[in-house]
């Protein structure tokens, strides 16, 4: 692994990536051993959240960082506003300034949205998804349809209790344990490219 500013946020991020496979494994060990007591299906719909938190996580922080980096190495920063009174702070606090600044900033914001992802990263490389989409051998438009997607199941599991609205709501979206697997290794792709793409840049 490549040591860097990012290292840390990469173990992170791998590390929560690990614990939402292992929901996945827990969960199929309790439907193989347990299925007519109990419904573990919650535990894949947690392990989907968890995944799809951990890479708006990582993109809020990559933005953290890179910022702060760009700032060190004087080096342009496109879009984003640094106030004139961080900038005329003493240069001993001016990093703990930033690094505050940026964190309340996006403080309210998800970049999970490809449109959102795009104008984050897009600070820093310009076409983020086409150099991702080229590592990953597919299009752009398909990687942003397949992470959408993803966003939006995650979604309908956080803000609306992942309920089918048919049958007067008694009835939950029906989830499958490859389906969420496959959703988990997608977001694992997708964000560690995301870190790879800045550091080339």
């Amino acid at each position: 692994m490549i040591m860097d500013e990012f290292s840390n946020l990469e173990s992170t991020f791998r590390s929560s990536i690990v614990r939402s496979k292992a929901l996945c494994d827990l969960q199929d060990y309790l439907a193989k051993n347990y299925s007519g007591a109990l419904d573990s299906t919650d535990m894949l719909r947690a392990s989907l959240v968890l995944s799809v938190s951990a890479f708006d996580y990582l993109v809020h922080e990559i933005i953290r960082i890179e910022t702060i980096r760009r700032f060190k190495l004087k080096r342009s920063i496109d879009r984003i506003n640094i106030p004139f009174n961080i900038l005329n702070s003493d240069v001993s606090d001016i990093e703990t300034r930033l690094d505050a600044h940026v964190r309340e900033v996006n403080s309210y914001k998800s970049f999970v949205d490809p449109g959102k992802f795009s104008e984050a990263i897009g600070c820093f490389v310009s076409t983020p998804w086409e150099k991702i989409a080229t590592e990953m051998g597919i299009s752009a438009d398909q990687i942003k349809s397949r992470v959408r997607a993803i966003y939006r199941w995650r979604n309908r599991i956080a803000h609306e209790a992942d309920i089918n609205p048919v049958l007067s709501g008694i009835e939950l979206w029906p989830i499958d344990k490859f389906d969420v697997v496959s959703a988990i290794r997608d977001i694992e792709g997708v964000g560690l490219l995301s870190i790879k793409v800045i550091r080339d840049n």
